[in-house]
């Protein structure tokens, strides 16, 4: 073999030993995660939440039918909801220790997350409609780290209480500072245990109201439907 032979023998071998040093170091982090086994789940509930109508305008009250609310021992309640036959709806109420306005507690990001490594998740939702809480006691929070994953995203309105998207979206993944694990995590999938995501035509709004950050996200029944931009804002009371 000649000496430029050795040399890139020498170099492959290099790069081979970095990429097994990243696997086993990887597979180390998520053996030793502290995981939090999702426990403390309550029976669903099916009658509308007092906490959830105080959001929503009188009139659309008129319009929403609850699909189920999943509970916990750990966390609030997360709520699915059906708007006019025809729409989806997700909300979830986070506390909050801080006071800071939307603009100091929201920190948004376009980029595609999976879930967390190491973490056990409880999945809520239907087809093409997941919403999934990581296991382990909640706690209040003072800031939000919002990833969307998905295209055409635009901002429908934000100002110090309120923030409002619309995207054709694939997943959304929540966080309350940059180095914890995702909490809460939206995936637009035909089942659980599909590979890939669907884009789905969504809204999504934050509304800061009462020492309480409100989650509500909203997609079509029909995954191949669109959404306007404005509905779920239009049917939310600020």
């Amino acid at each position: 073999m000649t000496n430029k032979g050795k040399l890139i023998l020498i170099i492959l071998l290099i790069f081979a030993l970095i990429y097994v040093v990243e696997i086993i170091s990887s597979y180390i982090k998520y053996t030793s995660t502290e995981r939090h086994p999702v426990s403390g789940i309550l029976p669903s509930t099916y009658t509308l939440l007092a906490e959830d109508s105080a959001i929503i305008f009188k009139a659309a009250l008129g319009k929403i039918k609850v699909q189920e609310i999943y509970r916990s021992k750990e966390r609030g309640p997360i709520s699915h909801l059906v708007f006019d036959n025809k729409f989806r709806i997700a909300i979830y109420k986070i506390e909050l220790n801080s006071t800071a306005n939307m603009n100091d507690l929201l920190h948004v990001k376009e980029k595609n997350l999976d879930q967390s490594l190491g973490v056990d998740y409880r999945v809520t939702g239907l087809s093409y409609f997941y919403l999934l809480y990581k296991g382990g006691k909640s706690k209040p929070i003072s800031q939000v780290y919002l990833s969307i994953g998905g295209d055409s995203v635009s901002t429908v309105v934000k100002n110090d209480s309120l923030a409002s998207y619309h995207l054709l979206c694939e997943n959304l993944s929540f966080k309350y500072s940059p180095d914890e694990p995702t909490d809460l995590y939206f995936e637009s999938r035909i089942d659980f245990e599909a590979v890939e995501y669907q884009k789905i035509s969504l809204d999504i709004l934050l509304l800061r109201k009462t020492g309480a950050l409100y989650l509500l996200i909203m997609a079509p029944i029909d995954n191949t439907a669109s959404i306007d931009p404005k509905l779920l804002y239009d049917i939310v009371d600020k």
